[in-house]
């Protein structure tokens, strides 16, 4: 990676307090909030009190918030502004693709047997409710193994495939490029949990030919808590339905008759939304990409998230669950004559930050491009 100001690690990472005081290492829990967020939500709200908090100004302010926030996502994610829904996390919208097709008794929900449990219960609910049949593939090896796995479970009255991109327990990247274009073949929507990949993998959801993608902005891309997004693609629009509706979605004729949807992904929102966090959310955007593409960005913390494989490898204590490759920033691994949570209390003793993972039961470290090596170093240290 070139060397530059806007480059050098230590200067971004002044822009985050967080940073200053721990050694942080659970980006994929909670990502951590740059003072330039902070402030954009501060000023959000300070602008509503002071300009109204409603009257006709204020009310064009919103749109263009709305609207703003929707192209600073597609400037990160790709894909067409309009066809961006903002949500509250990625299992809002996961469940807006899951509750708004048009199921039928005995059809059946295909999933990866590594699914967050948000999106699993989630479909388990909607199977029992309407007696669909539920089933997983395992997502454990190389594409191709995974790629057959699927195909193998796949059934004559499957209507929907939910993966994620990436796995929040192993961190592996699964071929959803791939996934989509089979499902494509036989007419089935297919779902992506962006939660763990939006802010850390290369995104191009046009490029990736992608039916649904969901997202969080509190996780890698270090929004605030409580704004997400989903992206439809044009062509799966008509496949989904609006579950929850609010004069957000739907037109209105001269007279106040409620007419059509809205026009593309709007149509999923329903009413008043968080336009202090919208502002937090596009300011983290921007002062990520300020440092650098999303390319420059994934080069670093693939570079990061070796160094730490290779560091627990060597540690005989520990047996790493995350291959080799790493391709990820997540890196999970088990202690082999400890509870994992005595690990992840002695670990935050000496102020370093990782979390345990239930299935299975294992400790996981979330590196992004914003540590250091030397935090990777330490944390091998206190590991070892």
């Amino acid at each position: 990676m070139q060397q530059s100001k806007s480059k050098d690690i230590e200067e971004q990472r002044s822009h985050f307090p967080a940073l200053a005081n721990k050694t942080y290492f659970n980006h994929g829990a909670q990502g951590v909030l740059s003072s330039q967020a902070l402030a954009a939500i501060v000023d959000s709200f300070n602008t509503a009190q002071s300009t109204g908090p409603f009257n006709s100004k204020m009310f064009a302010w919103l749109q263009d918030q709305l609207q703003s926030t929707k192209q600073s996502l597609a400037s990160e994610l790709g894909g067409q502004t309009q066809l961006y829904a903002l949500t509250q996390n990625a299992t809002e919208g996961c469940n807006i693709v899951l509750w708004g097709i048009d199921w039928q008794k005995d059809d059946h929900i295909l999933l990866t047997d590594s699914e967050h449990f948000g999106v699993a219960a989630s479909a388990r609910q909607l199977s029992q409710r309407l007696h669909l049949e539920l089933s997983q593939f395992c997502a454990a090896g190389g594409a191709e193994e995974i790629l057959d796995n699927m195909v193998g479970a796949l059934k004559p009255r499957t209507r929907l495939v939910v993966a994620s991109h990436v796995l929040w327990n192993t961190g592996s990247i699964l071929p959803i490029k791939q996934m989509q274009q089979l499902c494509r073949q036989r007419s089935i929507l297919f779902l992506v949990d962006g939660a763990q990949s939006a802010g850390v993998v290369p995104i191009d959801v046009e490029e990736l030919n992608i039916d649904a993608f969901a997202l969080t902005g509190h996780k890698w891309l270090g929004g605030p808590e409580g704004i997400g997004a989903l992206y439809i693609a044009p062509e799966a629009l008509d496949w989904i339905a609006p579950t929850f509706v609010g004069w957000r979605s739907v037109q209105y004729g001269q007279n106040g008759e409620i007419g059509e949807w809205e026009g593309g992904a709007t149509r999923f929102e329903a009413a008043t939304a968080p336009f202090p966090l919208m502002a937090g959310l596009r300011t983290a955007i921007a002062v990520h990409q300020r440092w650098g593409s999303a390319s420059e960005r994934y080069h670093r913390l693939h570079q990061l998230t070796h160094r730490l494989h290779a560091g627990i490898s060597k540690a005989p204590e520990f047996t790493l669950l995350t291959a080799e490759e790493v391709p990820a920033g997540l890196v999970s691994f088990t202690s082999k004559s400890r509870p994992q949570r005595e690990i992840v209390r002695l670990l935050e003793e000496r102020n370093i930050m990782v979390r345990t993972i239930p299935v299975p039961d294992c400790i996981r470290a979330s590196v992004h491009y914003l540590n250091t090596e030397q935090e990777i170093d330490d944390l091998i240290a206190a590991l070892s």
